[in-house]
């Protein structure tokens, strides 16, 4: 922390003490919930909304390929066990005695197990419990314990059956004492074994599942009272805490809120899930998904998702909504077949046509998406055929026609008017009604029939081309425009309502400033008296002169003695060394010999070379990523370490290489192009946070370097200066990005470009920023990837990490209860936009309040805060400022 100002540094340790009393609640006035099971037996990918439960009960056969999920999330995962009945699918099956299957279960397909036999406990223990525990399983959920009923008719054979289980049971817990059991009913042997449980669950207290008939069924008053009267004995008398698992179909997300809230009344733990647990359901809380599956057919040979309009131009505003991209080229990877239903917030599509071709499976598993309550946005063409079936089940109506007349606007709303006007083109003319239900925001006609071309329906929306995005021509290059308001069409679309939306712009009400420098020119010489070498005036008149956080990054093959220029290697390390010892500086690497492009595509080649051309050097990824990063800390002073790698080139790594990054314990960032400023005033020029590669991700920088603004370095050098338009056109109307100024090392090598670094300096200097380093951006993304939202109550719970400190809600949402939310440490207004303030905790909840606390609260702070409950710290950059509310 900056101590410049003592006088204000003692005034703010008064707010301090002044406020502690009050703070102390703010980040633990909420209680934790007890247990918060979740049941999900359906497929792979593992849902990343169940992280809202503390309890997964799976099954184990589903996760065959991912120990990794048993290893990491050990203590959480309860293996289903059948312990009445088995099926022929199970892999023991067949090593069990004919004469250990005295019944069937029709509804299931499954035969019943004598639990008498003799060696069944040891079988049970051996063959079906120790494979799992050998797996990563240590807890179980034993299912089926009342099927003895089915075969043992008379109270003795009953008996011989209870106690059977017992044995099991008991054999389990001698052998693996620290595995912990949830039953499934299991009421006639809780007496004997309740020692050994964890809790006690039931199925179908209010609503059934009929697997034979496929159907969801009421219960009858007579056997929910039995139910309630058994469940209510094991909670009271037993002291085991009770779930039920009711049932209802995935598009009934009210019925099942409903059915969870008469169970929490009836005072037991709910789980509302469709008939098989195939998809995520509701409990103590009900999950808010966060993913888009973003549909595309992009035929581009080479990098088709970094070229798709979907991933270049929708993802941003998805980004902005709080949201998570999730791409699946549907030609390329067919469509899943998961149940999505509680996975995917929503489904974004953007088609180049409606031909079926190898989509023909597309226009029936959407309607099956639909019908399962999952908001549907389409954008380019719909991609099926809607001269069917399917047109009617969506409300839309088609007449072929023959569209020659000239196609002119009939109506239009400014929504679909955003950063250009609609311009028809008669090749893309499609009659279509979408239906007196739906809000149409643009009409057009060619003078005897209509097209309904953009419009928010009830099952989602759609936006058809060329009404999506404009194309224009300027000059030598092509431009593009927004036609839809991207914001509005997808939040009415993806039907998202008022919710709280991570933001990694933000932290204690500051905008964020980040310094970032690629290594680039690090070897050059400037256009200055006496010629210094760049990095030596980048240190003297930047680095000293800004004590900005700053992540500073070195081409290893530029300065070190391996590389291009070992005859310079003994003037240029010192220099890296004094700039790597400045106590505001964080080290990255920049590779070692800087690739120029890191997926070779046959048909993107253009003759230049994929990296600097240093004597006796092949390519070898392990040299540019581990080589280089151990290089860097050579360079180090005692007690910093090199945490990040930044892309060089083209920086578009495929994705074995991005999780080598991972692997050595590095963040990555770079690449995305953000390219807003007055001569390109469009979000189309806005990047999203970085994009997906398969189970990694890559970050993308929030703002583009300075070969953008000087046109590839060709000139003008001092045109850097114009970033300061791309800061604040990303600042209004919304807060895209946080200030970034992102430079190579050779614009300290002119008099122009440098005086142009100073300008922007000076500039951000001059605003509300909290600066951070590069790390913890990149942090902050990752974290905004797995975060997790959850209703709960009249509020939302918030999980998943401690890197993203800010929820953005629109004003007129309300103000936090503070007495009543958890993890909230107090809000700060821009415009229509209230910015939350998380603490450091994992987990939070939100409750918001018509007026504002009657308690002081953090409104701005230009640092982190550290700490709750007695006493707290806030460790800034730059001199500590604080606003406290609240505080008479």
């Amino acid at each position: 922390m900056n101590n410049k100002n003592q006088t204000a540094s003692r005034f703010i340790a008064l707010l301090y003490r002044l406020a502690a009393a009050w703070l102390l609640a703010l980040a633990c006035s909420a209680s934790a919930l007890a247990l918060t099971p979740a049941f999900y037996y359906g497929p792979l990918p593992f849902p990343h909304t169940l992280r809202n439960f503390d309890t997964w009960i799976v099954e184990p056969s589903r996760l065959e390929s991912s120990p990794d999920i048993i290893r990491q999330h050990q203590d959480t995962l309860f293996a289903y066990v059948s312990l009445g009945e088995v099926d022929s699918q199970r892999t023991y099956a067949g090593r069990m005695p004919a004469t250990w299957l005295k019944g069937k279960n029709t509804t299931w397909n499954s035969r019943v197990i004598d639990q008498s036999a003799a060696g069944w406990p040891e079988f049970f223990v051996n063959d079906i419990i120790a494979p799992l525990r050998a797996r990563g399983f240590r807890h179980f959920f034993l299912d089926t314990l009342d099927s003895y009923h089915l075969i043992a008719k008379t109270p003795e054979a009953r008996q011989a059956q209870e106690q059977g289980m017992v044995q099991a049971i008991h054999l389990l817990k001698a052998r693996f004492p620290d595995s912990r059991l949830i039953l499934n009913r299991g009421f006639e042997i809780l007496p004997d074994v309740r020692q050994w449980v964890t809790a006690v669950a039931a199925e179908s207290l209010f609503q059934s599942w009929d697997n034979a008939s496929r159907q969801y069924r009421p219960v009858s008053e007579t056997d929910r009272a039995w139910l309630k009267s058994q469940l209510a004995r094991v909670r009271d008398e037993y002291g085991l805490p009770v779930i039920v698992i009711d049932y209802a179909p995935p598009a009934q997300r009210k019925q099942a809120r409903d059915l969870a809230t008469s169970i929490r009344a009836s005072g037991f733990i709910p789980w509302i899930g469709n008939g098989d647990l195939t998809n995520v359901g509701t409990g103590v809380v009900q999950p808010l998904p966060r993913k888009i599956l973003m549909l595309y057919d992009d035929p581009h040979p080479g990098d088709a998702l970094r070229n798709s309009d979907i991933h270049r131009f929708a993802a941003m505003p998805i980004n902005y909504l709080g949201l998570v991209p999730e791409y699946r080229h549907v030609i390329r990877e067919g469509l899943p077949d998961a149940d999505l239903a509680g996975q995917y917030a929503g489904i974004v599509t953007w088609f180049h046509d409606s031909e079926p071709g190898e989509k023909t499976r597309l226009g029936s598993w959407l309607l099956r998406q639909i019908d399962d309550g999952i908001p549907v946005a389409v954008l380019g063409h719909f991609g099926f055929d809607l001269s069917g079936a399917a047109a009617s089940r969506l409300g839309l109506a088609f007449t072929p026609g023959t569209g020659k007349g000239r196609i002119t606007v009939r109506a239009s709303t400014p929504g679909a008017a955003f950063e250009a006007p609609p311009r028809p083109i008669q090749e893309e003319f499609f009659p279509l009604a979408a239906g007196s239900k739906a809000d149409v925001w643009l009409k057009t006609t060619d003078g005897s029939q209509e097209q309904d071309a953009v419009a928010i329906t009830p099952w989602g929306g759609y936006a058809l081309s060329p009404f999506v995005i404009r194309s224009l021509d300027l000059g030598s290059r092509m431009n593009t425009r927004w036609t839809i308001d991207p914001f509005l069409f997808f939040r009415q679309a993806l039907k998202l309502g008022d919710r709280p939306v991570p933001d990694v712009t933000t932290e204690n009400g500051y905008r964020l400033l980040m310094v970032h420098i690629d290594g680039d020119g690090f070897a050059s010489k400037a256009e200055l008296p006496g010629t210094p070498w760049a990095a030596e005036v980048m240190y003297r008149d930047i680095l000293k002169r800004y004590p900005l956080p700053t992540t500073v990054s070195v081409i290893e093959g530029e300065i070190s003695k391996n590389g291009k220029y070992p005859q310079f290697s003994s003037q240029l390390e010192p220099i890296a060394r004094r700039i790597f010892a400045l106590p505001h500086v964080e080290a990255a690497s920049h590779s070692f010999s800087h690739p120029f492009k890191w997926q070779a595509f046959p048909l993107e080649t253009d003759g230049e070379d994929y990296n600097l051309d240093i004597a006796g050097y092949q390519f070898d990824l392990s040299r540019e990523i581990e080589g280089s990063v151990k290089y860097v800390e050579s360079l180090l002073p005692a007690g910093k370490r090199c945490r990040t790698f930044l892309w060089t080139g083209d920086c578009n790594p495929d994705e074995a290489t991005i999780a080598r990054t991972y692997q050595a314990g590095l963040l990555n960032m770079n690449g995305g192009e953000t390219t807003l400023s007055a001569t390109n005033p469009t979000l189309t020029a806005v990047a999203p946070l970085g994009i997906p590669r398969g189970k990694v991700f890559q970050v993308f920088a929030p703002n583009q370097n300075e070969n953008l603004y000087t046109n590839l370095w060709s000139g003008p050098f001092y045109g850097y200066e114009r970033v300061i338009e791309t800061f604040q056109m990303t600042e209004k109307p919304r807060r895209l990005k946080p200030v970034n100024i992102y430079y190579h090392t050779y614009s300290a090598s002119k008099f122009a470009s440098l005086k142009a670094l100073q300008k922007v300096y000076d500039w951000a200097l001059g605003q509300p920023l909290a600066p951070i380093h590069a790390s913890t951006y990149i942090r902050k993304v990752l974290d905004f990837n797995q975060i997790t939202l959850a209703l709960e109550g009249d509020g939302w719970r918030i999980g998943g990490g401690s890197d993203v400190r800010t929820l953005r809600i629109p004003k007129q949402l309300g103000y936090p209860d503070l007495a009543r939310s958890q993890n909230i440490l107090g809000w700060w207004d821009e415009g229509d936009t209230r910015y939350i303030h998380l603490g450091e905790a994992e987990t939070g909840y939100l409750l918001l309040s018509d007026q504002p606390a009657a308690r002081p609260w953090i409104a701005r702070a230009n640092g982190r805060i550290h700490g709750a409950g007695k006493g707290w710290t806030i460790q800034a950059h730059r001199p500590v400022d604080i606003e406290i509310g609240g505080a008479g």
